[in-house]
């Protein structure tokens, strides 16, 4: 077969395994647990894969980091105009959001209901995929190698790549995500805006 899938890749059997079959023209689809995808250089290698053959255009050629984030009830999901009040992560994501030059669209935001309606479960109706996808060209394959996340991320963004907090911004301005739950999964909100400069 053409494409193998290896559920995990989580000890040196499953790694050397996958990188074998890599190797002789396979293509593999995989899990690996690591924070970012910039990681997985570093996490193959802390499993046992030898350094010098993750050199091969074969082995990895792109890495896909996701989350699922709670979805908001489009029923009774409250504006920023009818939200009574906000909490502190919800007060910190809008002060991220502004002081990134995105204070224009905070109109369009939808915050959870905490009492819910007859449509959801407490305000929220089901899970939304926020995912950041690298391909692993030759220049971020280059940069990891030689350990330098920073270059291969700044390669990535010049090429077009879009973050996981970028794509749950997006989702927020739909009215799908509360600000507040990606500030407490996600983090700073402001980060990939200070790491595109």
């Amino acid at each position: 077969p053409d494409v193998l899938s290896i559920a995990e890749i989580r000890d040196k059997m499953t790694a050397n395994a996958s990188i074998q079959l890599a190797l002789t023209g396979h293509n593999i689809i995989s899990t690996l647990h690591c924070d970012s995808p910039f990681d997985a250089y570093e996490r193959l290698i802390g499993l046992g894969a030898n350094a010098l053959t993750l050199r091969s255009s074969k082995v990895v050629k792109i890495v896909v980091s996701q989350k699922l984030l709670s979805e908001l009830c489009p029923t009774c999901s409250h504006s920023i105009d009818e939200v009574k009040s906000l909490t502190p992560e919800q007060m910190n994501a809008i002060e991220q959001m502004s002081a990134i030059g995105l204070s224009h669209k905070i109109h369009r935001l939808k915050f959870r209901n905490y009492t819910g309606c007859s449509q959801c479960r407490f305000g929220l109706i089901s899970r939304v995929l926020v995912a950041e996808s690298v391909p692993f060209t030759n220049s971020i394959t280059s940069a990891l190698i030689n350990g330098d996340k920073v270059k291969a991320q700044a390669e990535w963004f010049y090429q077009g790549g879009i973050s996981k907090v970028e794509c749950a911004i997006y989702r927020a301005f739909e009215g799908r995500v509360d600000i507040g739950l990606i500030k407490e999964e996600l983090g700073d909100l402001t980060i990939t805006y200070h790491q595109r400069k």
